[in-house]
């Protein structure tokens, strides 16, 4: 994903329209820069250092494990973000909002190795404490309810509850 000076900042200022608590600005901010300069390649991430290594210690003291290599569209909105983990090489689309305890990650098969990590779609609303776990695709306008495990791929404007998530 290409990432310039213009994306930067209308990035952050749709983020900042769209999240309402300071916390979630803050760190989408760090996020955003850490991602942009990131996305830089060596050079990036030397003169970038301080603000990547300041942004993973923000991170951890917040509560949000949100790697700078990770890809987020924007908006990206954090309702009440603690406890987030998101891999570093999932994809998230457009205007997804997370709310506490969600998760985003890869497991580890039967032979030791792990899997991919999910492709989130755009317009994707993710319940309490929900999870995303393995290399599974989650289509565009599905809201994934709380405490819902999604290990299969979700169709396009369905709402998926349970332990393992199916559509209601």
């Amino acid at each position: 994903m290409t990432r310039d000076l213009h994306w930067l900042g209308t990035a952050i200022f749709a983020d900042m329209r769209s999240n309402i608590y300071l916390k979630s600005k803050l760190l989408l901010i760090m996020y955003r820069l850490s991602n942009y300069l990131y996305s830089k390649g060596f050079f990036g991430k030397l003169f970038g250092a301080p603000i990547i290594i300041f942004y993973n210690f923000s991170g951890w003291f917040l509560g949000i494990e949100i790697p700078a290599k990770t890809n987020i569209g924007k908006p990206f909105i954090l309702m009440h973000g603690v406890g987030l983990v998101v891999n570093a090489d999932s994809i998230i689309g457009d205007n997804v909002i997370m709310r506490q305890g969600c998760c985003v990650g890869n497991k580890i098969n039967i032979d030791g190795s792990f899997s991919a990590a999910p492709v989130i779609g755009n317009n994707v609303e993710f319940g309490a404490n929900s999870q995303v776990i393995g290399p599974v695709t989650v289509a565009d306008d599905v809201k994934i309810g709380s405490g819902a495990v999604v290990v299969k791929n979700c169709e396009s404007g369905k709402i998926y509850v349970g332990v393992p998530a199916k559509p209601i």
